[in-house]
């Protein structure tokens, strides 16, 4: 085992945890954060296996008590914050988050408070205080990529380039903002949306990435080539009405009217709306029955 391979000692204890043997992926994670007492990611990764094993008392246990070790600091502060988010309990992640704001100021801890208020509602609250925080720490681009997501959320697609391009320029390889960026720009009919969202996918080829990629090209008319992309956004986040019918898209183009009207029946039931809902019911009414 090689105590400094992060990756490798997350696979491993992501991999006990699927299999249910708690105790071997604490043990996994336990030596790799003796290894590395700093790493933001290991840390998170032990508090939510007890999360997943006993509950968030428990996990919130575990992450006071590694929030209170100095070899752990700062970086295990945001712990709990994370852990009342991944639970759904948005208001108590603020709290959490802000008390560690207290103890230890970062721009990291900025961006979550931020991202924690405007997932409990507050939007306009969120707002204020992100572009407080970018007065503060102008040059970081996790903020200002955050206040281009809350632009494209109020529909300021202009105002959000112009703050995904300043990102950018502070890091050319931020896949957030240039996966952003390629949605804009496909929205808007700009050429360089496919060539945008590849870069974004090859930064970092994660399920967000994979339906933008896979979108674009699928609205590029790319035969055959969205398919993957698309199936394989759609595995990983199922619950995603938009990601559900952008794959349908892709079924149905491909003559597989079946398993799209399957996929898409569901969504188009749902009360809630979602931003494809009227494309997602005009596909469905289109696809004819199997005869």
């Amino acid at each position: 085992r090689q105590p400094h391979a992060v990756g490798a000692i997350l696979a491993l204890a992501q991999l006990n945890v699927a299999g249910k043997d708690y105790a071997a992926a604490k043990s996994v994670l336990d030596s790799g954060i003796s290894a590395n007492p700093h790493n933001a990611n290991l840390l998170q990764a032990r508090a939510e296996v007890d999360l997943k094993q006993t509950g968030l008392a428990q996990a919130l246990a575990e992450a006071e008590k590694l929030a209170a070790a100095p070899d752990h600091q700062p970086e295990a502060l945001g712990i709990p914050g994370n852990l009342y988010l991944a639970s759904h309990q948005p208001a108590k992640a603020v709290s959490a988050y802000q008390k560690a704001y207290a103890e230890a100021p970062s721009a990291a801890l900025l961006e979550r408070i931020v991202f924690a208020l405007n997932a409990s509602g507050q939007h306009a609250e969120a707002e204020s205080r992100l572009r407080s925080a970018l007065a503060t720490y102008p040059h970081d681009p996790a903020l200002t990529d955050l206040l281009g997501q809350m632009d494209i959320q109020d529909n300021r697609l202009d105002a959000a380039k112009v703050r995904l391009r300043q990102s950018l320029t502070m890091n050319p390889n931020d896949a957030a903002a240039l996966n952003n960026l390629a949605w804009i720009e496909q929205k808007q009919g700009a050429p360089d949306a496919e060539s945008l969202a590849t870069r974004a996918y090859y930064v970092a080829p994660l399920p967000q990435m994979a339906d933008t990629l896979g979108w674009i090209l699928y609205q590029h008319q790319k035969n055959g080539e969205p398919l993957p992309l698309l199936r394989s956004a759609h595995e990983s986040l199922p619950a995603d009405p938009n990601v559900t019918y952008h794959y349908a898209a892709a079924l149905a183009k491909a003559g597989k009217g079946s398993e799209a009207a399957t996929l898409l029946k569901p969504v188009v039931a749902e009360p809630k709306g979602f931003s494809d809902k009227n494309a997602a019911k005009s596909l469905l009414a289109s696809i004819k029955p199997a005869s």
